[in-house]
């Protein structure tokens, strides 16, 4: 009776080892906000898409008194986009309507001042997000956001042409 139990325990034993999976084990995708730079640059290339040539780094005063850094302006107008990052939303405060998740409505920002007939785009760097994987999973989520991108500046620059914003 000793041998059976043996080998029925050495049987269920081999069983089990070749049923492991040498696969590494899948965690949870890591969603992420675009980089910065990187929306930065699509910002950038919407802009001359549009007929608008780009200018990184203006700062413009808002409505309140917050002075802000637009991440693309458009070279000679009165109109950008912020990026909201974390920090920067703390500081704005009050300006910004509540936002939770992306509502489709464009939040535009006016100027103040000598920023008086300026318009700033606010976009949530959160409504443009994409995740930590490589490959094609990755590729179509960083596709996604930057499409998504592309759309939102579109759809202002298209506005600012159409009321003929300084």
């Amino acid at each position: 009776m000793l041998g059976f139990a043996f080998v029925r325990s050495l049987i269920l034993f081999m069983l089990a080892l070749f049923a492991c999976d040498d696969a590494p084990a899948r965690h949870a995708t890591q969603a992420r906000p675009m980089d910065e730079p990187r929306a930065q640059e699509v910002i950038a290339r919407t802009f001359q898409a549009v007929g608008f040539d780009p200018e990184p780094g203006r700062t413009i005063t808002l409505v309140g008194g917050h002075p802000v850094k637009l991440e693309v302006a458009a070279a000679g107008r009165k109109f950008g986009v912020i990026w909201l990052t974390p920090d920067l939303r703390r500081d704005l405060g009050a300006l910004l309507p509540k936002h939770d998740g992306d509502e489709g409505s464009l939040v535009i920002l006016e100027g103040l001042g000598a920023d008086t007939d300026s318009h700033a785009l606010a976009l949530w760097e959160t409504d443009y997000m994409t995740d930590d994987l490589e490959g094609a999973s990755h590729s179509a989520t960083e596709i996604a956001a930057e499409r998504k991108l592309e759309r939102d500046i579109r759809d202002f620059l298209v506005k600012a042409k159409n009321e003929a914003w300084p």
